[in-house]
């Protein structure tokens, strides 16, 4: 039973840190928000603490700096106080006589009768309880062998306060930011865990709650923090969920797969260590569950299971103690000091070919220096200002900024800001911006007829000198577009007006009028403004037939097939004369859509057809005409998907081809696969889970993991088609 009780990490970080930032800080010259942003904590020893056979839980005493060891060694079980070198410290109450452990053998009230450690806890609130250790077992008691917790609370300096014992799986201590305990539950408040509070004393106050199995799982607390905004950090023992719940009750996951927790209290960044990773690594998580920093890459053991963190006094150390069950022993890593990672604002000032850049660095009391490194892509390359600036030796937030010129117009920019502490490197977020080219809008749509109409609108150059416009038609629905003709922007200074009229529309018809705007080889559009044009209403009073062509012309089109074979999809373009204004043309007896129509040409698209010999007929209204087109037909995409079988973390989808191709296949959690194709007939689709899908499936709690694979199909020489398909993989087991 102990050892079931003992397999989860447990971690410390209790109260407000009082030497930390706050959660934000107001940066001056930005007038923006800053996160508190993450701690790099660089590896700086180990140590094998002396004086303790079985330490499984680390805490650290914010007033003294002393480490409190939780040793879980059946013969000298108890709490051990060594300083952060690893060198035992003596408790000072004076019956312990000058113990550095509080054992079975120096605890007048029956500290053996503790069969279960699982936890220690350190205020670190600074109120008057500053300092208390407070030490959690539970175990089934006989007869009845209903689980029981007990938690004994003891001064700093070794005194007993109270010794209390309460029904209930305990799991977990945590200190709220008024010195209030709280201990995690398995039994007595629902089969999800809740928590329950205790005063400084020992006594129930009668708070407690339940975590919705929603959010636990059915699992049980085994882990609880706080941070400086009341805000409680729980993490669940079976799933390794770290959850944040407000005063409110709100809940939030913010890590997963978790062992071992620390919360700074300031930031409100949980840490934690992943349990069986392939490369033994804390993981740090911003406030809304944002993946932050990784530390002790390359130093901590890999496939972790019992594991314990805590932050030292200054807030700038972390302490990892790592249970050996092998060996029988454990290890402590130490990181720091930590170094507050800088965060860049998002880019002001955003010009043609200049942008400003603002962020913050925070030297925590050591020389710091700092500069923007910038460039097209994520390798960036340059640097501003050319040379470090001084930032000081200050514990606050100190403003970074730098004005960016000679940049590309209409360019994507990557940068970052790079911070020099103490003679370590630091760096922050990558972040982006994008250079303006000339600025264009719309204005206005006017005098529209069924066949043309004016627009107008606004350009602005900026400093790319001299630049061109005009504006593009689009039809809605349809690949119809024409465009006005290329003028240039009257010189100035600011936005100018521009307007030009575009002809060739189609009677009754739905479009989109852009202002496209170059300067300096840069284009930009304006945003689409949408206009319909209205249907040409009767012509009355018509002329005979004899006539000469009514305005609108029609009277007798004639129309010329284009020389050799066409394909489906292709547009074409018939030439005549006396087409009219609009009108509709049928291909083998099928509607094509009419891209362009005027008195002299029309264009459509083929529709699939098949191949040969087709008549195409052509109507203005009040006359056709017909000619013969060669259409030569495209490979066909229509296929069919069968049925899928499951192997483990394997799939196979049969798969009907109406000939040769490619099968691409992609999907979450699936590996994507390319399959060539050389004739019609069957052909498989293997699939297989990547490493996020077998995690996936193996933390399914139905043991079922449902994806859908999504398979195109292009023919060769032809236009692709796609199918999607669900695949059900199932834990241990073949579908």
């Amino acid at each position: 039973m102990m050892s079931s009780v003992l397999a989860r990490g447990r971690a410390r970080v209790l109260g407000a840190l009082t030497l930390l930032a706050g959660a934000l800080i107001l940066s001056a010259g930005a007038g923006q928000a800053h996160a508190a942003g993450a701690t790099i904590w660089p590896y700086a020893n180990s140590l094998v603490p002396g004086d303790v056979t079985r330490p499984t839980q680390i805490a650290v005493n914010h007033d003294t700096g002393n480490l409190l060891l939780l040793d879980a060694q059946d013969s000298t079980r108890g709490i051990v106080q060594m300083d952060e070198s690893g060198t035992p410290v003596p408790f000072t109450y004076p019956a312990l006589a000058g113990a550095t452990a509080l054992r079975v053998d120096n605890v007048p009230t029956g500290l053996e009768q503790v069969d279960q450690f699982s936890d220690i806890a350190v205020d670190n609130t600074g109120t008057a309880t500053q300092g208390n250790i407070y030490l959690l077992s539970a175990a089934p008691v006989p007869p009845t062998y209903e689980w029981s917790y007990r938690v004994l609370g003891f001064k700093a300096s070794g005194e007993q306060l109270f010794d209390v014992t309460r029904p209930g799986r305990g799991g977990g201590l945590g200190i709220a930011p008024d010195g209030d305990i709280w201990v995690g539950q398995g039994t007595g408040l629902g089969a999800e865990g809740g928590m329950e509070e205790l005063s400084p004393a020992g006594t129930p106050t009668g708070s407690a709650f339940v975590i919705p199995s929603a959010i636990a799982g059915n699992d049980r607390p085994s882990e609880s923090e706080f941070d400086a905004a009341d805000n409680m950090y729980i993490m669940l023992r079976g799933n390794g969920r770290v959850v944040r719940r407000s005063p409110s009750g709100i809940y939030r996951v913010v890590a997963t797969d978790s062992v071992g927790l620390a919360v700074d209290p300031g930031t409100g960044n949980v840490v934690s260590a992943r349990r069986q990773e392939a490369v033994g690594q804390i993981n740090q998580y911003g406030p809304n569950a944002e993946f932050e920093e990784a530390t002790g890459l390359g130093v901590i053991p890999t496939d972790v299971i019992d594991a314990s963190l805590a932050l030292g006094a200054d807030g700038r150390t972390l302490f990892y103690l790592k249970f050996d069950a092998i060996a029988y022993q454990s290890t402590i890593y130490v990181f720091g000091p930590g170094v507050r990672r800088p965060e860049a604002d998002a880019a002001s000032g955003v010009g043609t070919t200049s942008a400003t850049l603002t962020g913050v660095v925070r030297p925590g009391g050591a020389a710091t220096t700092y500069q923007f490194e910038f460039g097209t892509t994520k390798s960036l390359g340059s640097v501003a200002p050319s040379a470090p600036v001084d930032a000081g030796s200050g514990t606050g937030p100190v403003t970074a900024t730098v004005s960016l010129t000679g940049l590309k117009p209409q360019t994507y920019y990557y940068y970052r800001l790079k911070a020099t502490v103490g003679g370590q490197a630091v760096y922050g977020k990558f972040r982006s911006l994008r250079t303006g080219g000339p600025a264009a809008v719309t204005s206005g749509v006017a005098d529209v007829s069924p066949t043309s109409a004016s627009f107008s609108g606004t350009v602005d150059a900026f400093d790319l000198g001299a630049a061109g416009f005009h504006f593009l038609v689009e039809g809605v629905g349809s690949p119809f577009s024409a465009v006005s003709a290329e003028l240039p922007v009257p010189v100035g200074n600011g936005p100018q007006q521009v307007a030009a009229p575009v002809t060739g529309l189609q009677p009754g018809q739905r479009y989109t009028v852009r202002l496209v705007a170059t300067a300096a080889g840069v284009t930009e559009s304006s945003a689409p403004v949408s206009f319909q044009t209205p249907e040409l209403g009767a012509l009355a009073p018509l002329p005979g037939p004899s006539a000469n062509p009514s305005p609108y012309g029609c009277g007798a089109p004639s129309i010329t097939a284009p020389k050799g074979s066409v394909r489906e999809g292709d547009v074409v373009t018939l030439s005549g004369s006396d087409l009219g204004v609009g009108g509709t043309v049928l291909v083998a007896g099928a509607y094509a859509t009419a891209s362009r129509w005027s008195g002299t040409a029309v264009s459509f698209v083929v529709p699939e057809v098949g191949g040969g010999k087709v008549p195409v007929s052509v109507s203005c209204g009040r006359a056709s005409n017909s000619v013969e087109l060669t259409v030569t037909a495209g490979p066909s995409s229509v296929f069919r998907l069968g049925a899928g079988t499951v192997k483990g973390n394997a799939a196979a989808v049969a798969v009907a081809l109406p000939g040769a191709g490619t099968l691409v296949s992609t999907g979450k959690y699936l590996a994507k696969s390319t399959v060539k194709v050389k004739k019609a007939g069957s052909a498989s689709v293997q699939l297989r889970l990547t490493a996020a899908g077998k995690r996936a499936l193996a933390k399914a709690r139905s043991g079922v993991l449902k994806v859908t694979v999504q398979v195109r199909y292009t023919p060769t020489g032809g236009s692709g088609r796609t199918l999607s398909k669900s695949i059900t993989f199932k834990r241990g087991g073949s579908r």
